[in-house]
């Protein structure tokens, strides 16, 4: 008889969430229509590391990178066999890079990418997040590179990070 209350309680938990979660989406819309910002498309490269060699004289994170001899001091392919392996390509005649590249650290820092969008100021903001996780054995140098259109890159770009634990 418990087991079945227990059921039933979580049950109306997961179908009330679901329903507060319909209604967010809703009224984000709305709110957008109001506001008019839009999502720009964008891609996450994937399989590059920090080199060793790079340093940042002015201990910044945060970098917009418009050229391949910029992005190669910076970063270098890191492919690996399999699914999922291959680097992405980056074609700076076309495209260009906004990169968070983090200090070296034991702690695992995982840095997502939200979104890219246009403000309301006609230029653009990069929404990305740092998950904190464990300590590690070894030290990571983590790294965030979104790559957008070239078309984009004369306009007012800015990064807000969002932190979760």
């Amino acid at each position: 008889m418990k087991h079945s209350i227990i059921i039933s309680i979580a049950a109306a938990i997961v179908l009330t969430a679901a329903g507060c979660a319909c209604n967010k989406t809703k009224n984000n819309t709305a709110k957008t229509d109001l506001q008019p910002s839009s999502v720009i498309e964008a891609t996450v490269a994937r399989n590059y590391f920090v080199n060793n060699t790079f340093s940042d004289s002015e201990d910044k994170e945060e970098y917009i990178i418009t050229t391949k001899q910029e992005f190669n001091t910076v970063f270098s392919p890191a492919a690996f066999m399999g699914k999922d392996g291959e680097v992405t390509e980056i074609d700076f005649k076309k495209q260009f890079a906004l990169c968070v590249v983090l200090n070296a650290t034991d702690i695992h820092k995982d840095l997502q990418l939200i979104e890219v969008k246009s403000d309301n100021d006609g230029g653009i903001v990069c929404n990305y997040r740092l998950v904190m996780g464990r300590k590690q054995s070894y030290m990571s140098r983590p790294c965030l590179i979104v790559v957008l259109d070239r078309k984009y890159i004369d306009k007012q770009i800015s990064f807000h990070r969002v932190f979760v634990r």
